[in-house]
């Protein structure tokens, strides 16, 4: 493990139990690697955080990164993600629709959620198609995450369809602070061989649908903050 990439061990100490009094680090931002993916699942199940401790993030620093068992550990988790992990970066890992599911399933806790305080979630490039999707949407409205602000989906797979599933999955509590929900450069299926103009018309056909998708939302009292770019 690199010197720089130490967030999972940092996690397994932080919720080793040992360190009760601990409140800040003097910086808070920790990159991961794959064997930190693992170590932050056991730090999540472990749960002993130091109870005043203050703000962390953590950022994956490699691609094609299992994330199963990260969520999984989330999901069975009493509390889930520690209450002061307010971002959660895990750009190019890869996550299956039974991992997602697992994690909806498993809603609630005694916060009412176990993302509570997440405020940035960034899944950008993790091959999310739209099955994925909508699990996603489910994964909110089990665990209403009332602080999250952004939530970044470049560079997946996502129709207009998997779009339209995923904001019905939400409830009006689901995601109350959301301004910014990115969506940009999706790989659809088709569109693999269009020309450069064609691909500029299918990003503003899209950009469109999408528009008025948020419009449908807002009607029905969700996603209220979210602002298009």
């Amino acid at each position: 493990t690199r010197a720089d990439c130490v967030g999972g061990a940092l996690s397994v100490a932080l919720a080793s139990g040992k360190l009760p009094s601990l409140k800040t680090l003097g910086f808070h931002s920790f990159r991961f690697d794959e064997t930190g993916v693992g170590d932050l699942g056991e730090a999540v199940r472990a749960w002993r955080w130091p109870p005043g401790f203050t703000k962390i993030d953590f950022t994956l620093e490699q691609t094609d990164v299992n994330l199963d068992e990260l969520i999984r550990a989330i999901g069975e988790s009493e509390i889930g993600l520690a209450l002061f992990v307010h971002r959660l970066n895990l750009p190019g890992g890869r996550l299956s629709e039974e991992a997602l599911a697992s994690l909806a399933a498993n809603g609630g806790g005694a916060s009412g959620g176990k993302l509570s305080q997440l405020k940035h979630l960034d899944l950008s490039s993790c091959g999310l198609d739209d099955a994925r999707l909508r699990r996603l949407g489910e994964v909110f409205s089990a665990h209403e995450c009332r602080e999250m602000v952004r939530i970044d989906l470049d560079y997946n797979r996502i129709s207009i369809e998997g779009l339209s599933a995923f904001l019905e999955a939400l409830s009006p509590n689901s995601l109350p602070k959301l301004r910014c929900l990115r969506l940009r450069l999706q790989k659809r299926v088709g569109e693999e061989k269009l020309s450069s103009r064609e691909t500029r018309r299918a990003e503003s056909q899209f950009a469109s649908a999408v528009a008025c998708l948020q419009a449908a939302a807002h009607k029905k009292g969700k996603l209220l903050k979210w602002r298009l770019p």
